[in-house]
């Protein structure tokens, strides 16, 4: 069927629509106001379907990566250490939903579990100014690539990192630096620079718990940035 113009496709539409519902259309079709009406409300409803479709398109993209976060193997850094109690093995909690949505929000994408601490007086200390993050209760290093690794033990040049922080008075990123300080056979991870102020700000104690995750986000040159995401469980 061919149409000469553009009205006389949608007085088809009408017409085809009408008769489906076994209702007669001329008196729409001879009617200016009521077609308008009606082409605005097919508007409206495809609208909404195509607004649905996309809901659940991310709704289920979420319970995907909330599915792959619960089922990541519950794991630990390889150490030298092989009677190493296994009931001590870090588990990966469940990712609050407002943090994941926060996390798309930002761009991000690449996420994987951290580690699960208690804040110690020193965490929480106005004189420290740093989250130490000790080596060996991390659940895994892949997290960081080569370069990052390298990078965190350097003292110039500074792994700089955004953290997203759900828990807090407001969903809210911050600029830290992220670093690596040896210690003996081993080191500790340290957020610092603005540390203290968000200690502050986000009314943290001694004994909250922070359950932290790494993400990225895509930076100009394709590049994509290192940024952790802390849920806070006050006590």
């Amino acid at each position: 069927m061919e149409f000469k113009n553009h009205r006389e496709f949608l007085k088809a539409l009408v017409r085809i629509e009408f008769e489906s519902l076994g209702i007669n259309p001329d008196s729409v079709l001879n009617n200016e106001e009521e077609m308008k009406e009606f082409i605005i409300s097919k508007r409206h409803q495809l609208l909404k379907i195509e607004r649905q479709k996309k809901e659940k398109e991310k709704e289920k993209e979420m319970e995907n990566t909330i599915a792959s976060l619960n089922l990541e193997p519950r794991r630990k850094m390889m150490t030298t250490q092989m009677d190493e109690d296994p009931r001590q093995q870090p588990t990966t909690p469940t990712m609050p939903r407002e943090l994941l949505n926060a996390i798309h929000e930002h761009g991000g994408d690449d996420v994987m579990w951290v580690i699960e601490k208690t804040l110690t007086a020193t965490d929480v200390s106005s004189h420290q100014n740093r989250l130490s993050i000790p080596e060996n209760k991390i659940g895994s290093e892949k997290f960081l690539t080569d370069a990052e690794r390298r990078q965190a033990l350097q003292k110039k040049i500074p792994v700089d990192v955004l953290v997203l922080g759900i828990g807090f008075r407001k969903p809210e990123l911050w600029s830290l630096i992220f670093k690596k300080w040896r210690m003996n056979k081993s080191g500790i991870y340290v957020l610092i620079k603005n540390w203290g102020k968000l200690v502050v700000d986000s009314n943290l104690h001694m004994g909250d718990i922070v359950q932290i995750w790494s993400f990225r986000v895509s930076q100009n040159g394709g590049r994509k940035k290192l940024c952790f995401a802390i849920n806070v469980l006050h006590k």
